[in-house]
């Protein structure tokens, strides 16, 4: 096996210019570290997010929500129902 002590690379064309090496023969241990962690359960909020964001997709598919465009929304329109609430107006 090569062992590298010095090395110089052209880095444009990837070739070595020089280079200090010598051969080993002996043995070789190799750092694995321990076993990583399992990764955790899923959120079960995401999984809910998820859930409802294909739903809306569904409903907006089968055109129980429709898009409207408007100067403000452009050719994207509005996906989400109108809020209906009564807006106080300043004054009254």
């Amino acid at each position: 096996m090569k062992i590298y002590t010095r090395i110089r690379i052209n880095m444009a064309t990837g070739h070595i210019i020089n280079e200090q090496v010598y051969e080993y023969h002996g043995p070789v241990t190799r750092l694995k570290g321990p076993e990583p962690p399992p990764p955790p359960p899923p959120d079960p909020r995401i999984k809910e997010e998820k859930r409802l964001e294909e739903e809306r997709r569904k409903r907006i598919k089968r055109g129980e929500i429709g898009r409207r465009s408007t100067i403000l929304t452009g050719g994207a329109g509005l996906t989400d129902p109108a809020n209906i609430q009564r807006k106080t107006l300043l004054g009254e």
